[in-house]
């Protein structure tokens, strides 16, 4: 409603809230980006048994797991400690070109029917869905000068402690950084 846009767009000028994409009249640098797409794992696969840190999706192929569903169970943004099954759809965030890099036999990764969407268009198909408790939120947060993560990496603002949160990318001085590690310098 009118007073809630309101009340974050003051949240958001005085850098204590968040901006959500769909909030946003013109397509973010991260739209036009990164990507949401689901991969399933293979019977065959060599990533069974593997935590998701020891299959490196994030350090080889720049992406990031935002969810796991395994059989009727869904997990936002699962831990790097989780272990993969045979049959679990992975989710991943990052660009487009990434998605061919998992297309190895070795990983035995197969892409799920229409699950290929620009974040933007995931974030607004999630708020829009049925299963409020299970919604991902794509938010861009501004930070000024004064605030208290500045000079900081993203592991010592301790962003995401407390709840399940992910840095997807930085823009700074019209640079853009695609899934920044936990020593990126915050300025």
């Amino acid at each position: 409603n009118e007073r809630q846009m309101e009340e974050n767009h003051q949240k958001i000028l005085e850098n204590q809230g968040v901006r959500n994409l769909n909030d946003i009249g013109e397509v973010s640098w991260l739209d036009r980006s990164l990507y949401a797409y689901s991969m399933k794992v293979g019977e065959e696969s060599s990533l069974i048994g593997k935590t998701l840190e020891e299959a490196g999706f994030r350090a080889k192929y720049n992406l990031m797991v935002i969810r796991v569903m395994r059989e009727n169970s869904m997990l936002n943004i699962p831990g790097h400690s989780y272990r993969i099954l045979a049959g679990d759809v992975l989710t991943f965030a990052g660009r487009n070109h990434s998605m061919a890099l998992l297309n190895d036999d070795e990983l035995n990764l197969s892409f799920v029917q229409d699950s290929f969407y620009t974040l933007h268009h995931f974030s607004q198909m999630e708020l829009n869905g049925s299963d409020s408790w299970a919604h991902l939120c794509c938010a861009g947060f501004p930070i000024s000068e004064k605030s208290p993560v500045v000079n900081k990496t993203l592991k010592d603002a301790q962003i995401g402690r407390g709840q399940k949160c992910l840095v997807l990318g930085v823009e700074r001085k019209g640079k853009q950084y695609i899934n920044p590690g936990s020593s990126f310098q915050i300025l």
